[in-house]
């Protein structure tokens, strides 16, 4: 099968209006679920067979599993068995070697597919040929094996969830915005629940509008992770790595004192911020000693120690970002020697 030639980077003028056409969700929208104020979830075929082919291809060449893991194939006949393949060896050799969030190609893609609904099959579009075609022939397959399980579990993950998003999401958006001095989003920000995700992690971009893709695959053992990671999804349009107000004050304070801007401290900023937020969110529903995602998974383990002492002064307006950011760097600096 001919590989399509995919440039990081670069996407037609073609491929950003269509990329664009889909950014404001509505209900009447294939895949909708529920709305929240400042949500909207959506259950989404074709996005969810895009999302298993990326992953299942990475795992059948990282040798994590064969194909008969995902499936029963003594259900499949031949031809199915021959499509299944057919579409793993395609995503292994034209799309898994690009980041479902940098890449151009795949944003664009992403905010295409998600027009169309399960009950046809995808349009032709300039530019994403051969994707298409993959999909539209691995259609019948996901829906005889895996659809309904991937529905069912998205579906478990909205409605465990569903309740304290409704009922805490207006004081996380007020806190958040207050710390990064940062309107939020005007539009209700799009939810994908997907089985499989950016390598079973959630992942969001943020150029033209917010779009969050939350996975339940891997349905987390910590109460209260699943709002961590949505609120922090979510946060990604607040904080930049050197613009606006929080990265801008990074970059100032890096300038001052005349140091490298450490790797993605911008980050970890935002890790904190939505997990401090979560934690006192969660605390208020009964969820005590919510240990961050950050720290518990080792997430940027290197500013860990920094993190509390210094930004939480400027949580509690005990002093302001850049100088909480300097004594921060001014720590980091001496740990570094």
């Amino acid at each position: 099968m001919k590989k399509i030639i995919l440039i990081l980077g670069f996407v037609s003028s073609v491929l950003l209006v269509s990329g664009q056409d889909y950014l404001h969700p509505k209900t009447t929208d294939s895949g909708f679920q529920t709305e929240t104020e400042y949500f909207m979830f959506f259950n989404h075929f074709w996005l969810n067979a895009y999302h298993f082919l990326y992953n299942a291809a990475l795992d059948d060449q990282n040798g994590k599993k064969t194909l008969s893991d995902y499936s029963d194939f003594a259900s499949y006949t031949a031809e199915d068995e021959k499509i299944f393949r057919e579409a793993i060896q395609f995503y292994q050799d034209s799309i898994v070697r690009y980041d479902l969030r940098r890449s151009g190609y795949l944003f664009a893609f992403k905010r295409w597919v998600v027009q169309y609904g399960e009950d046809t099959n995808l349009p032709m579009a300039e530019g994403f040929e051969e994707n298409i075609t993959v999909l539209n022939n691995f259609k019948k397959v996901y829906q005889k094996s895996l659809w309904q399980k991937h529905f069912n579990a998205n579906e478990k993950a909205l409605k465990q969830n569903i309740d304290v998003v409704v009922r805490r999401e207006e004081e996380f958006v007020e806190q958040l915005s207050d710390l990064c001095k940062a309107k939020w989003q005007a539009e209700k920000i799009r939810v994908d629940l997907s089985f499989n995700s950016k390598r079973d992690i959630p992942y969001t971009t943020t150029r033209g509008a917010t779009h969050i893709v939350m996975d339940s695959k891997n349905t987390p053992n910590t109460e209260g992770e699943w709002l961590e990671l949505l609120l922090h999804e979510a946060s990604h349009n607040l904080i930049k790595s050197s613009t606006g107000f929080v990265g801008g004050t990074i970059k100032n304070a890096c300038e001052v004192l005349e140091i490298r801007y450490p790797r993605v401290l911008w980050h970890a900023y935002l890790f904190y911020f939505s997990g401090h937020a979560a934690r006192e969110i969660l605390l208020k529903e009964g969820v005590k000693d919510y240990e961050l995602y950050m720290f518990r998974l080792g997430v940027l383990r290197m500013y860990h120690p920094l993190l509390e002492k210094h930004l939480l002064p400027y949580i509690k307006k005990e002093m302001s970002l850049g100088t909480a950011t300097e004594n921060f760097l001014h720590d980091y600096k001496n740990l570094k020697k």
